[in-house]
């Protein structure tokens, strides 16, 4: 019997999201084992409400040269007793976690299985592998992350339908964001589309482009309350974006050319894909017509009081 199973998994905010239904599918293959995740500290405040979730054990990732931080975990990782380890994580980390920490466990990686077309692909082979059934990992619930913040939304003056704009990336992944998101702003402003912009730590610089409300340093929970109560979302290929697509949100996810829709599981449902090989060039006209498109039929316009200012971009 598998008493006790350990799931790796580091992050970052998409990758963990996507990997959300797998642990929900391996939690109902095993469900009298106890299930622990191993997972660094900022996603361990995020799925320590987790209820699939037994037990979490923070990887602080220290330098493999850091002898006794490598001690403690793995006197944390032994001391957990675990019989099976399922690494969706598959870094060079996690193999030395496995060549010298929990080398007697059973352990269960991608490291043999060819690679697919995508990561997830990969992690699915791996899983069926196991015999594992497949059925929310394709399709997960992450409705337990959405806290209900409609009082921080009437705090803004934010009522009724509005579209969520999400422009910002990891610092490491700049490259990834459109760059027109205040002249999109702009355009559904004077078509009388109710707008909030979503910005984290690394993005707070952009929070004076913006005219509509901007929430800034939201908790994991917060952020998905207000994907949750939106309308529409428009984002890059980021964490948050990620969020929208896996709580079956309408949107619209824009690729630049080094990172292709087709290798994420992003484009889910409702959610689709803007792809381009030159993110500046990519007009917001053109994705505000996109957007149109598939926006939800209103029966009356929201009113928005929100300025509009002159163009201080290049044209549409």
């Amino acid at each position: 019997m598998i008493r006790k199973i350990l799931i790796i998994k580091h992050g970052a905010l998409g990758d963990l999201i996507q990997a959300d239904g797998m642990i929900q599918d391996i939690r109902k293959t095993y469900p009298k084992s106890k299930i622990i995740l191993l997972t660094t500290k900022p996603y361990g405040v995020l799925y320590n409400n987790a209820p699939f979730i037994d037990e979490i054990i923070i990887d602080e990732r220290k330098p493999i040269w850091r002898i006794k931080a490598i001690f403690s975990l793995a006197r944390k990782l032994r001391n957990s007793k675990v019989d099976l380890v399922i690494d969706l994580q598959n870094s060079k980390r996690t193999r030395y976690y496995k060549k010298v920490i929990l080398n007697k466990i059973q352990w269960n990686d991608t490291s043999n299985i060819i690679d697919e077309d995508s990561g997830f692909q990969t992690q699915l082979i791996l899983l069926r592998n196991m015999g594992v059934k497949i059925k929310f990992s394709q399709a997960p619930n992450i409705k337990w992350m959405a806290k209900d913040v409609s009082q921080l939304l009437k705090s803004h003056n934010i009522r009724g339908k509005f579209v969520v704009l999400i422009p910002g990336s990891s610092k490491k992944n700049k490259t990834k964001r459109w760059p027109h998101y205040p002249i999109l702003e702009q355009l559904l402003i004077k078509n009388k589309i109710s707008v909030l912009t979503l910005l984290g730590e690394e993005e707070k610089n952009l929070e004076s482009s913006f005219r509509a409300p901007v929430l800034k340093n939201l908790s994991w929970f917060e952020l998905a309350g207000c994907l949750n109560k939106s309308a529409f979302v428009i984002g890059n290929d980021s964490g948050p974006t990620f969020l929208a697509s896996y709580l079956n949100k309408n949107g619209l996810g824009i690729f630049g050319p080094k990172n292709p829709s087709k290798l994420t599981a992003l484009i889910r449902g409702s959610f689709k894909a803007i792809e381009t090989n030159n993110l500046e060039e990519l007009k917001p006209i053109d994705v505000y017509r996109i957007f149109k498109s598939k926006y939800p039929a209103r029966k009356k316009p929201n009113s928005c009081s929100y300025p509009v200012i002159k163009k201080t971009h290049t044209s549409n």
